[in-house]
């Protein structure tokens, strides 16, 4: 029996029963042209080769009659190569053995602000401590972010990242939540600290448009969940959504007629004037105030000394029942204005004595309406009633916690959910206000302990010239209230 494999021209096959299968290849006979072409001699090859065609043929079969309802995507290989399968679930054991080394070389999360057994309080003793150094942020690296395994591995393998710096932090704010904005000058960028999911950014306005000049001071509306940032040498404050998305300016079509040197910015968040923004211009020595749409809506004071008058106004803050206080910076003083932008008051003057002040710059309330004004001359936070009486001062020149070098902006917001509040002092007088004297009022004895205070309240300070951002909390008593 002869017959030729498909699609070949080559070999054909020719089986001799009973012991032999013969294999004949046209070109063994070669054709003459003296003689008639010779036959070649047949190659035989053992019937053991036929059985093993035979059972080649059989395997194939079985494979086609595989039930498709239990087929396996490695059934095939598997009876084409029975190693397969060892070599398969060697592969799969070698990953999940990696996968697991990496997994136990992962780095979690640290703590971002460690207590401090000897941290710096004020007023120092004998008075009880209302005001608590927490820490410093000066790079990403401190939001403590944990490292997975294969971040590990390459930090090994490659070195660690290069830690983004603070480099002239100049105003900062939050989100109320977790986020801490920080405008910084030099770096021409605005710094985002989440202190939840320890994510670190920088935002800009983006590619396709003009790069920050000189951001100088930023604030969060709550009501349209934007940030805001004023650029003083570009003469605009920019518009950030939620994500950092680069919206606009303030002021809408006019924005490039209104500012000439943008520095400080307030929104009021009372009922009554929600969502309010006050912006102030230090070149046209005059506030601005804006509808919560961004429209310019009045103008407020003119350059000179007189109640309601600006020299140079810098930064702005607004206290829990809509009072508004402008540090004008050279005039030495902050003016206090009601809810209906009426003059109050002036707080402070020049000079070198507690209550004075040679550079007033950041001003910030806390929960309790206190009023806090940084003075970059001075290197120190003064701390005031409502009724511009000074109670205390923290701070002095230096690089150590608790010290400062040319500060400028201050924020504070209610203590993030979940933060430890930094430890407090039992046991100590206490203090019938906020004060650094040390001494009990007449009438009183001095002796008794009280209960440690809870921090309600975090303190940010930006500390310029020392590169970073200097965090307190405070620590109210009941005395406390303005």
């Amino acid at each position: 029996m002869t017959f030729q494999i498909p699609n070949s021209k080559y070999l054909k096959f020719q089986i001799f029963p009973p012991s032999s299968l013969v294999i004949r290849h046209p070109n063994f006979a070669l054709p003459s042209y003296d003689a008639p072409p010779i036959s070649s001699p047949p190659l035989r090859i053992p019937t053991a080769a036929k059985s093993i065609a035979l059972r080649r043929r059989s395997s194939l079969r079985s494979e086609s009659s595989v039930d498709k309802s239990s087929w396996c995507p490695f059934t095939t290989s598997c009876l084409r190569d029975p190693s397969f399968g060892l070599r398969f679930c060697g592969t799969l054991a070698l990953l999940f053995l990696l996968t697991s080394l990496l997994t136990a070389c992962a780095t979690p999360p640290g703590v971002i602000f460690p207590p401090l057994a000897d941290a710096p309080r004020w007023p120092p003793p004998p008075d009880q401590p209302r005001i608590t150094y927490v820490g410093q942020l000066r790079t990403d690296q401190d939001l403590k972010p944990g490292v997975n395994g294969f971040d590990n591995l390459g930090q090994a393998l490659f070195g660690k990242n290069d830690a983004h710096s603070v480099l002239s932090p100049l105003a900062l704010c939050t989100d109320g939540h977790d986020r801490l904005f920080v405008a910084d000058s030099n770096a021409q960028l605005v710094h985002v600290f989440n202190f939840n999911t320890r994510a670190y950014a920088t935002w800009t306005p983006g590619k396709k448009q003009p790069a920050f000049a000189q951001p100088v001071a930023v604030a969060w509306d709550p009501i349209h969940q934007h940030l805001l940032v004023s650029d003083s040498v570009a003469a605009a404050v920019l518009v950030f959504d939620t994500t950092g998305n680069y919206l606009g300016h303030l002021g809408g079509a006019e924005a490039d007629k209104i500012f000439q040197r943008p520095v400080g910015i307030a929104i009021d968040n009372t009922p009554a004037h929600a969502g309010r923004i006050f912006v102030a211009d230090a070149k046209l020595h005059q506030l601005l105030v804006f509808s919560p749409d961004g429209l310019l809506t009045s103008r407020v004071g003119q350059r000179g000394d007189g109640p309601g008058e600006f020299n140079f106004p810098t930064y702005l803050a607004i206290d829990p029942d809509g009072t508004l206080y402008v540090s004008d910076s050279l005039n030495f003083r902050i003016q206090q204005f009601d809810p209906e932008l009426h003059f109050l008051r002036q707080i402070g003057k020049k000079g070198d004595m507690p209550g004075y002040f040679a550079q007033p710059k950041g001003v910030a309330t806390d929960s309790q309406g206190h009023l806090y004004v940084v003075d970059s001359q001075f290197e120190n936070v003064q701390v005031y009633n409502n009724q511009g009486q000074v109670l205390m001062d923290l701070g002095q020149e230096g690089t150590a916690p608790g010290q400062f070098w040319l500060p400028a902006g201050i924020c504070i917001a209610p203590l993030p959910p979940g933060a430890p509040p930094a430890p407090s002092i039992a046991g100590a007088p206490p203090a019938q206000q906020l004060g650094n004297a040390g001494v009990p009022p007449a009438g009183q004895s001095g002796n008794a302990a009280i209960p440690p205070a809870k921090a309600t309240d975090r303190i940010y300070v930006a500390d310029s010239y020392n590169r970073r951002i200097q965090v307190f909390d405070y620590q109210p008593l009941p005395e406390d209230a303005p």
